[in-house]
């Protein structure tokens, strides 16, 4: 009895050992599965083939396309209308590598179906598919063919150009490498294929009134004016006028800057301009105002006085009294390009007008119909040109 319970117990601790063992196992089975990563994916090219590929019959070709995923992609390769293709044999083959092949053929055996066709290579597994671009494939049947050189006729001292005809069917895959002479001369393009020619430029006269601009024109022979540009003038007193020098590009011309009289209610504000010829003002700017006891008013002083000269160089005088009728103000202008600096020539004044009774706001027509365009970053003064008795009080708003 007492053998029996011994045999019993120790059954009971094996089976107790087993399902521990047992149970360890499934234990580091389910950390093992925990730790594992899932590291499958769709498809990538490693190498997509080409838009376009040329070759002759003698030669074949060979169509490189791969592509990597997990699990490994297969490789297909496609028309244009999305229909796989198959191998044709000793024409086309489809290597395991995903390589489209053409082997070498005979002119015979030529196809259009194979040889002039549209291909486009897809890799694809279980989690999705790639499609390469379209690619144009062509065959070139390598045939016979003859050059010619035409006679060119030409007046002795002249250009002449000889063409060297190649026919239309071979055109688009031969090229021209050199020419040579019956004395064995050997001519190569070099990357320059102009021919070195002898030309005269010539200057004609020019008939002008005195006081007026003339413009001068260097003729240059039309064979070679596709090639030559003008360099420098010479004058026959030995000055030179150099093309990129830009003072150069515009002519002196006398001008004469005008200041007019401006009438004003008193106690309001009186705006000078100095009237600039259009012909010369994108080169001419207003540097100063000067009046006739003296006083200058110049760009840098402060927009706070009675006395200001706007950044477009009008001259802004407030609060006009009496005393501002008894001179006169000239503005002084400065060539941006030569240097020159002149005061205008006429001097404008101020008629001030006493104001009988009440009169409203009025805008003179220029300032009603005025815009103004700016450069970003840079500053703008707005004007209101607007007088009235009682003074009027100035406010601006934006519509």
């Amino acid at each position: 009895m007492t053998l029996d319970r011994g045999r019993q117990a120790a059954s009971t601790m094996f089976a107790l050992s087993a399902m521990l063992l047992l149970s360890g196992f499934n234990c580091l089975n389910g950390a093992h599965a925990a730790t594992k990563v899932d590291d499958s994916k769709g498809p990538v090219f490693l190498k997509e083939p080409t838009n376009r590929i040329d070759f002759s019959n003698s030669t074949g070709a060979v169509v490189e396309c791969s592509a990597t995923g997990n699990p490994p992609p297969e490789m297909i390769w496609i028309r244009s209308d999305g229909t796989a293709v198959g191998e044709v044999p000793g024409l086309r083959q489809i290597l395991s590598n995903g390589n489209l092949v053409f082997p070498p053929f005979r002119a015979e055996d030529y196809r259009q179906d194979v040889h002039a066709q549209v291909y486009a290579c897809m890799a694809k597994n279980q989690f999705g598919s790639v499609i390469s671009r379209d690619v144009n494939v062509r065959a070139v049947v390598q045939q016979y063919y003859e050059s010619e050189v035409n006679n060119a006729y030409v007046i002795r001292g002249n250009a002449a150009i000889l063409k060297c005809s190649i026919p239309s069917f071979v055109a688009d895959f031969v090229t021209v490498v050199s020419w040579n002479d019956d004395s064995g001369n050997v001519y190569q393009y070099l990357g320059n294929n102009i021919v070195i020619q002898s030309y005269e430029a010539e200057a004609d006269n020019e008939y002008v009134i005195r006081g007026n601009s003339a413009i001068m024109k260097c003729e240059i022979p039309s064979f070679v004016s596709d090639f030559v540009a003008v360099d420098v003038w010479s004058d026959s007193d030995g000055n030179e006028f150099y093309p990129g020098d830009e003072s150069s590009l515009v002519v002196n011309q006398y001008y004469e800057a005008q200041v007019y009289d401006v009438f004003v209610i008193k106690g309001n504000t009186a705006l000078f301009k100095c009237q600039i010829p259009s012909f010369v003002a994108d080169h001419v700017e207003i540097i100063e105002w000067v009046t006739t006891d003296g006083q200058t008013y110049g760009l840098d002083d402060s927009f706070d006085g009675k006395y200001m000269v706007l950044p477009s160089g009008e001259l802004h005088i407030r609060e006009v009294g009496p005393e501002d009728g008894y001179k006169s103000y000239q503005c002084r202008t400065k060539h941006r390009l030569t240097g020159e600096t002149r005061l205008s020539a006429t001097k404008g004044r101020l008629v001030i007008t006493e104001p009988i009774g009440s009169k409203a706001p009025s805008f003179a027509t220029e300032a009603m119909m005025m815009g103004v365009r700016t450069a970003s970053n840079t500053s703008t003064v707005l004007t209101c040109q607007a007088q009235a008795y009682p003074v009027p009080i100035f406010r601006y708003g934006v519509l």
